[in-house]
């Protein structure tokens, strides 16, 4: 997969990390990898507990 999803705890609850993992393309979208941030987005916004949601990308 080319989207690493994680949930993090802190202290207002919990934060919804994303990181794009395609440096060879500069972490260019594809398809695939908009369907699985739009189902992680579609599902902390119905999470109470998401405080905050991050977006990075591997590579330099």
């Amino acid at each position: 997969m080319s989207i690493a999803v994680q949930e993090i705890e802190c202290l207002e609850g919990r934060i919804g990390l994303l990181t794009l993992n395609a440096p060879a393309s500069l972490n260019a979208l594809s398809e695939a990898m908009i369907n699985d941030l739009q189902c992680a987005l579609d599902r902390w916004a119905e999470d109470d507990h998401i405080c905050l949601v991050v977006l990075q990308g591997e590579g330099e």
